[in-house]
């Protein structure tokens, strides 16, 4: 789920560069644990405006996003007895449902494609 539908239902913090796992415990009817992938690091320039960091420009947000949070999901499954076996991808809940892009949809494959070990059973 994006950080801007995230953080203020489930809690987290924002403009962090690594993924979050949220437990929920609203009982609202979500899943369990929720995936906020994080967005591209930015900074301001002289006039104020917000830009991705230079070094980050090449790198598409949905890459950036899904495979931070591939490796998110892989440092949780290590470290305890509650694993993320499912993940279900809300695409509007990503702000990736663009029926005119398919862009950020080819970045996500391309994310999984480069985790897909860790998916395998």
């Amino acid at each position: 789920m994006s950080e801007i539908f995230a953080l203020e239902r489930y809690g987290g913090t924002a403009g962090i560069q690594r993924a979050q796992i949220l437990e929920n415990r609203r009982g609202d009817g979500w899943h369990d644990l929720i995936v906020v992938p994080p967005g591209r690091p930015v900074t301001a320039d002289v006039e104020g405006n917000v830009k991705v960091k230079a070094e980050y420009s090449d790198v598409s947000a949905a890459y950036f996003a899904a495979s931070r949070s591939f490796s998110a999901i892989e440092e949780w499954n290590e470290g305890g007895a509650r694993q993320i076996s499912v993940l279900e991808v809300n695409l509007p809940l990503m702000n990736m449902d663009n029926p005119v892009d398919n862009s950020s949809a080819l970045s996500f494959k391309e994310a999984l494609a480069d985790h897909e070990d860790q998916f395998r059973a």
